[in-house]
């Protein structure tokens, strides 16, 4: 499916200070990625750009990842999605902290989401929600 000013927006699931967080970044990107295609190359510089945000806020106060898995995600969201959905949904998990239903709601509105976590020998690794 292609969609018209296609972003690219990596979230981390955290816990600072005993509150939730939803740190957020992304980029615009050219083109749609294919439902069988990983966000690779630009995937990694959003993740690596959000990841060092939210190191520096550690500075500042104690923060942890929430959940074992899927407290990365990556996704590909319309602009128009991004601007009208995305902040309901950080409300309401940041209030209620229920991750299967945030997870389940994006997997509606994005045109592609996966987790990413990290393998010394084989790198960022992108897992498929959709």
């Amino acid at each position: 499916m292609s969609i018209e000013f296609p972003y690219l927006i990596g979230i981390a699931l955290i816990e600072e200070n005993g509150q939730r967080a939803m740190p957020i970044g992304g980029k615009s990107i050219k083109e749609t990625l294919k439902p069988s295609e990983m966000p690779d190359i630009k995937g990694g510089e959003i993740a690596l750009e959000l990841l060092i945000r939210v190191f520096q806020r550690s500075e500042k106060s104690p923060i942890q990842a929430i959940g074992p898995e899927q407290n990365i995600l990556l996704m590909q969201i319309s602009m128009e999605t991004m601007q009208k959905e995305l902040p309901r949904l950080k409300s309401e998990w940041m209030r209620d902290g229920n991750h299967e239903i945030l997870i389940n709601q994006l997997k509606v509105l994005t045109s592609g989401i996966w987790s990413l976590s990290f393998s010394k020998e084989s790198g960022i690794i992108y897992k498929s929600l959709s």
